[in-house]
């Protein structure tokens, strides 16, 4: 279990570029006292790895067969990051990282590339798209709703803990019935996630998920929040999405799975 001294030291350092250290931010702060913690300084270089057990890693519990833990390396600059890779303990990992110099090496060390993770924001010279009346705007989560960000892979215990803590959910009703919905949740302090974009099969290509999404960009706007949205890089309705509403592309970070012996 990671110390206070520990999250916090670490934290100060990721928190020199919010953006850019988003992914290791967040999980520290949902789950850090669980977390392995290593911090390595070199003048004014820096390096953290994060380890966390794959049971609090949703993603990397459902994608990844026999994987003990969710690394999570950064640094100051690649070689400082690279330098982590030694801080891994013995076993079956998922490591992650935006550095290509890390991939590299995994890869020379006998680690699978697994998926890209695209993340995108608001563009500092693109408009904010408009809310439309057609969507409800609600502090609570109802169960259809829910349905469809389980969908998404949102579990409950997840999304409780989420709408506990300030969520927002954005959803079109046609027919007495929720036919599409998404929702913004706290990421990293002002880095807030618009998650679980999700329409019912049969109101697809409606821009309904464009509606729902756009409202909870204009949300986080006035709000004066940072929005994070992120998808796969091969799941091109998403992707599309996300170009579509004037986001862009901040960060690209790799999975790979690493058997280290």
């Amino acid at each position: 279990m990671a110390s206070e001294k520990e999250i916090n030291d670490a934290c100060s350092l990721l928190e020199t570029d919010v953006l850019r250290h988003i992914v290791a931010l967040k999980m520290i702060g949902l789950y850090g006292r669980e977390s392995g913690i290593v911090v390595r300084r070199d003048g004014p270089e820096w390096g953290v790895l994060a380890l966390l057990p794959v049971r609090r890693v949703q993603w990397d519990r459902r994608n990844y067969a026999g994987v003990e833990y969710s690394a999570f390396v950064d640094g100051s600059r690649p070689g400082s990051t690279l330098a982590m890779l030694d801080a891994i303990p013995r076993a079956k990992v998922v490591v992650k990282s935006a550095e290509p110099e890390v991939g590299r090496e995994l890869i020379r060390r006998g680690a699978t590339h697994a998926v890209s993770i695209l993340s995108f924001t608001t563009d500092p010279e693109g408009a904010v798209p408009a809310s439309s009346p057609d969507v409800e705007i609600r502090e609570s989560l109802d169960d259809e709703s829910a349905q469809l960000f389980a969908e998404n892979g949102y579990e409950s215990e997840e999304l409780v803990k989420h709408f506990k803590n300030g969520a927002r959910r954005f959803s079109i009703r046609e027919a007495e019935r929720t036919v599409a919905a998404c929702f913004v949740f706290e990421n990293y302090k002002t880095v807030w996630e618009v998650g679980g974009v999700r329409t019912v099969p049969d109101r697809r290509g409606r821009g309904l998920a464009k509606k729902t999404a756009s409202a909870a960009l204009r949300f986080l706007s006035d709000e004066g929040l940072a929005p994070r949205y992120q998808t796969v890089s091969d799941n091109t309705a998403s992707v599309a999405l996300a170009r579509s509403l004037g986001l862009a592309l901040f960060l690209t970070q790799e999975h790979y799975v690493w058997e280290r012996s």
